[in-house]
C-alpha cells in the first residue's frame, strides 16, 4: 500500500506508515489502495482511496474515462470509528470497485476533542480535496456521491444541506451527484435530544458531540434539518 501526502502544496513522497501505525494489507481484489492527508492531522484528517486501476504516474495524462466517486463517512457516535473499519467499509469498497467506481473512505476529527461543526467541516474538506485532485486518480469531480452510516449519515446530511460547509471550499451542495444515508443517528438533533431522558447514554453521546446546553449554542452551530430541495436517497 502507498501512503501519499497530497495536501495542497505538500509532498507526494511515499511513506510506509502514518502516525506510527503498521501498514494494512489491502483486502479488496483488483484494486490499488492509497491514503491521502487532506488537512493538518495525518490520521484523523485523511482518507483511503480504493481504485479499480492504479492512478496515472505523476505527470502522466490519463486516457481512461473519468470514474464516479463514492465517498464513505464512517459512524461511531462522533467519537469513534475509523475509515479502515473492515466490517463497514470493505463490503462497500468491493461493491463500488466492482462497478468501476473510485471509493473513498474518510476520517474526521472526533469528540470530545472537537465538537460540531468540526466533524462536518472535516468531511467537507475531504470532499473538496477529492474534487480538486480527481484528475490524479481518474475520478470525475462532477460525479461525487456521499454516503454516511449512523453519525456519518448525520455528517453526510449536513454537507448536503448546509451551504456553508462546502461553500468554504468554493463548492455547493448541488455539486454532489447524490447522498446516501444509512441508519442515521439523528438529523434534527435538538428535537432528538429533547425526547431523551436527561443523563441517559444517548443524551451524553449527543452532548459530547454537540454540547450540553442547546439554548446557549448559536443557531449557526446547530444541526440542520433536511431540506426538501436536496435529493437524499
Amino acid at each position: 500500500k502507498r501512503v501519499v501526502d497530497m495536501r495542497a502544496g505538500g509532498s507526494r513522497a511515499e511513506r510506509c506508515t502514518t502516525s506510527g501505525s503498521a501498514p494494512r494489507t489491502p483486502t479488496v481484489e483488483n484494486h490499488s489502495e492509497h491514503e491521502a492527508v487532506f488537512a493538518s492531522d495525518s490520521l484523523l484528517q485523511s482518507l483511503d482511496l480504493y481504485l479499480p486501476m492504479p492512478m496515472p504516474a505523476k505527470g502522466e495524462a490519463s486516457t481512461r474515462e473519468p470514474r464516479p466517486v463514492l465517498v464513505m463517512i464512517h459512524g461511531g457516535a462522533w467519537k469513534g470509528g475509523d475509515k479502515a473499519n473492515a466490517g463497514v467499509i470493505l463490503p462497500k469498497a468491493e461493491w463500488a470497485v466492482d462497478l468501476g467506481w473510485v471509493f473513498a473512505s474518510v476520517n474526521y476529527r472526533l469528540s470530545p476533542a472537537v465538537q460540531h461543526p468540526d466533524h462536518a467541516m472535516d468531511v467537507a474538506a475531504a470532499i473538496a480535496w477529492i474534487r480538486d485532485h480527481a484528475s490524479e486518480f481518474d475520478a470525475d469531480p462532477e460525479r461525487i456521491v456521499v454516503m454516511g452510516h449512523s453519525a456519518g449519515a448525520n455528517l453526510a446530511a449536513l454537507v448536503a444541506t448546509d451551504r456553508r460547509l462546502l461553500g468554504a471550499h468554493g463548492m455547493e451542495p448541488a455539486d454532489l451527484a447524490g447522498v446516501v444515508l444509512l441508519d442515521g443517528a439523528g438529523y434534527d438533533v435538538p428535537w432528538v435530544v429533547e425526547q431523551l431522558p436527561p443523563g441517559s447514554v444517548r443524551t451524553r453521546m449527543f452532548e459530547d458531540a454537540f454540547g450540553p446546553r442547546w439554548e446557549e449554542i448559536p443557531s449557526d452551530r446547530k444541526s440542520t434539518r433536511l431540506n426538501s430541495s436536496h435529493t437524499v436517497i
